[in-house]
């Protein structure tokens, strides 16, 4: 299994992959992006990785590398005209092992920085983002969520590596070392942080710190849990309706006067019930750390 995505940034481009490469019986950790370049006047340079039986895809990548014209001038329909014929032949040839591929192409200087993405037996222009193999959903949600077109290769490369550890800690069959290639305006090859930059990248988003974002905002988005109240009140009252807090007080008799007038009474008796409601819903919002402070009495959530 593979998880391969793919960023178009505003200086260049960015692939990532996982390592993994496993058969059932064994696995193994395997270089995944390929590469090839010509230098010169109008020199070229790509970066393929691919989803699909490993074998199947280091002979796909050797039938490529064959066809390339690496002494010709660059011209972009040859280069899509020749992977989609070999993507072509192994779609006919081998129907239940596809493979699919994320290909990245440089040419002119960094004039034109092209990202594609196979579907089938041809290629698709990728303007944004794309992804190939495993764990579709949680790339997706991942990279709406922060990826931005304006990220340079910089921001984009930290970008993939937050994105592949959450794949690796969460998806099965894909597993590290974490593998990144770039290219950036004006560079004449692809290249790539080295494996102890991505060691440093990736220990500094630390699972745990995830995790408690993600409590607090469904704390700030939620009334109180059942344990939260039964420790404040002893008993699980209706969330969001301060009144359901005061014994005496009648939802129906609010619509007359008397009715106010009594509930008014009852408010003031029950002063000390509101503000630990107060503080609780502070608490919520703000987090444990700053519950401390002096308790102020809650709103209505409608």
């Amino acid at each position: 299994m593979t998880f391969v995505c793919g960023f178009k940034c505003t200086d260049g481009i960015v692939i990532c992959t996982d390592s993994l490469e496993a058969d059932g019986l064994t696995k193994r950790a395997v270089d995944k992006i390929k590469f090839a370049a010509t230098v010169g006047p109008t020199g070229w340079a790509i970066a393929v990785a691919g989803a699909g039986p490993g074998g199947l895809l280091e002979k796909f990548w050797s039938d490529v590398r064959a066809a390339l014209p690496m002494n010709a001038p660059y011209k972009q329909r040859q280069f899509e005209n020749i992977v989609e014929v070999v993507l072509s032949h192994y779609h006919k040839k081998y129907p239940n092992d596809p493979i699919r591929i994320i290909l990245g192409l440089s040419a002119n200087h960094g004039m034109e920085r092209l990202l594609y993405r196979s579907e089938d037996d041809y290629l698709t222009p990728v303007l944004d983002h794309a992804h190939v193999g495993v764990g579709h959903s949680l790339w997706r949600f991942l990279s709406d969520v922060l990826y931005r077109k304006l990220m340079s290769v910089e921001d984009v490369e930290r970008l993939a590596i937050f994105i592949m550890k959450q794949a690796i800690k969460y998806v099965d069959g894909v597993d590290g070392p974490i593998q990144v290639a770039a290219y950036t305006f004006g560079e004449p090859l692809w290249r790539g942080p080295a494996a102890k930059e991505i060691r440093t990248i990736e220990g500094e988003f630390k699972h745990d710190d995830l995790v408690e974002v993600l409590r607090k905002y469904w704390r700030i988005h939620n009334p109180p849990t059942r344990e939260e109240q039964l420790n404040k009140y002893g008993g699980v009252r209706t969330p969001g309706d301060e009144l359901t807090l005061l014994e005496g007080v009648k939802l129906e008799e609010l619509y007359t006067v008397a009715g106010r007038r009594r509930a008014s009474k009852i408010f003031r008796r029950n002063t000390d019930k509101l503000q630990q409601r107060g503080l609780l819903e502070r608490q919520r919002r703000q987090g444990p750390a700053s519950g401390a402070s002096q308790p102020s009495v809650g709103k209505n959530r409608t």
